[in-house]
């Protein structure tokens, strides 16, 4: 959290007031407050497409903008921490705004708990992986995997799905650190009508940690710089023409 200061420039405005204008300051730095908070809203958002490679809508929509009353002289801009059937943007985008550890994925955390990734890994799309035009793999593909790996087991295809073969397309597996050759993953085994082979899906791969890519706190700070003054005047203006 970084708090911005803007009682010099409130001090400034208010050697040029006269009793009634100071009236009113505090609906009008209220006004001047929320204004500026939505401006640094709209400047981080503009600003995410240079920092994330195609953020989701999800991503761009979670930016919130606490306003200001006359009785609480503080306006917020933050990431969501709550979410409704989603994993809220302050815990997934935390890495890139402070750095550190990226944060472990839900599909990270049931393959874990099934026994299939070892602690301490995550992971990332392969070239079998279907992408979504976001970048991201695709839900319904993951749900393919986790289903195959809990009927199967970790090597697949099972007894009832070899007598089947000729109705089953393609075969999800796993290879186990330290056992099989391949690079540590899900695989996927393709049937007749792929050309036959294996490529992966999702590869097994040490927790990244990541760099600072996103300065929330200094695109923040300097939008505060640039517009208060500006919403300080506009605010006292529109509090001058519409009073009685």
């Amino acid at each position: 959290m970084i708090i911005v200061s803007v009682k010099n420039e409130i001090e400034s405005a208010l050697r040029q007031l006269g009793n009634f204008e100071r009236r009113q300051l505090p609906f009008v730095i209220a006004k001047a407050l929320t204004a500026t908070a939505q401006d640094a809203k709209a400047a981080l958002r503009t600003a995410m497409p240079a920092a994330y490679d195609r953020p989701t809508p999800w991503t761009l929509n979670s930016l919130y903008v606490s306003p200001a009353t006359k009785a609480n002289l503080e306006a917020r801009v933050f990431l969501k921490d709550q979410a409704s059937g989603g994993t809220p943007a302050a815990k997934y985008l935390g890495p890139s705004i402070f750095g550190g550890q990226r944060r472990t994925k839900g599909v990270e955390r049931l393959l874990t708990g099934m026994g299939v990734l070892p602690q301490g890994m995550a992971v990332v799309p392969a070239s079998g992986a279907e992408i979504d035009s976001y970048g991201n793999m695709k839900r319904g593909q993951y749900t393919k995997i986790i289903k195959q790996i809990k009927t199967d087991g970790l090597t697949g295809p099972s007894i009832a799905a070899k007598k089947r073969k000729s109705k089953v397309r393609a075969t999800y597996f796993v290879a186990v650190p330290g056992v099989s050759k391949l690079h540590p993953g899900v695989w996927e085994r393709a049937g007749s009508s792929k050309g036959g082979g294996v490529r992966p899906v999702m590869l097994f791969i040490k927790v990244p940690a990541y760099k600072k890519q996103f300065d929330f706190f200094g695109l923040t700070e300097k939008t505060i710089r640039n517009r208060f003054s500006v919403n300080l005047s506009d605010a006292m203006a529109y509090a001058l023409a519409t009073s009685r």
